[in-house]
């Protein structure tokens, strides 16, 4: 370690460097201790003695030294970003689930009884019976500007199944020649 370490690490003194989030010395284990699996507790205990009899460390407060005070650290950190990113996340889950039930809400409701199925069983042929109605109408479900541009009332070779339409568009035919006279 350096002279003058414990005012470093607080940022005060020369050749310290400020350090938005702080810092923490630890004793790091040398590589015949892991070779000699020392224990975790065992190292913290050497830890806590090394930062007790050190000199440079004597007048260094307890919440930089110590891999303890590391995990403090670290743990409150964590706490205050997980605190500030929280409501943004909480925000666009409640979106994202407004916009699945959106979606969901525009299906049909699911059918689980035999009784739903009844219902919507006799729906579709509601729905059924009133289509074939509007076709026997001639109200078909067809694009009427631009099936009456250039509707020729005497070429009824062109003229499909949807004979109600025709009628009725050589109504309108005959209709507009005689507006014309």
């Amino acid at each position: 370690h350096d002279q003058g370490i414990g005012e470093k690490l607080q940022g005060i003194g020369a050749g310290s460097i400020y350090l938005s989030l702080g810092c923490v010395a630890v004793l790091n284990r040398k590589q015949e201790e892991i070779d000699e699996k020392v224990s975790f507790a065992e190292m913290r205990r050497r830890e806590e003695n090394f930062f007790r009899t050190n000199p440079a460390f004597l007048n260094v407060p307890k919440e930089y030294l110590g891999s303890q005070e590391l995990v403090k650290k670290l743990v409150s950190i964590q706490q205050d970003r997980i605190r500030s990113i929280l409501p943004t996340i909480i925000d666009e889950v409640k979106q994202k689930l407004q916009e699945t039930r959106n979606i969901l809400s525009q299906h049909p409701s699911a059918i689980l009884t035999e009784n739903d199925a009844r219902i919507a069983f006799i729906e579709v042929l509601r729905n059924y019976r009133t289509e074939v109605e509007k076709c026997c109408k001639g109200d078909y479900a067809i694009d009427t500007e631009k099936a009456t541009n250039g509707f020729n009332p005497l070429n009824t070779q062109n003229w499909d199944e949807r004979i109600a339409f025709h009628l009725k568009m050589f109504v309108k035919a005959i209709s507009t020649q005689l507006h014309e006279m």
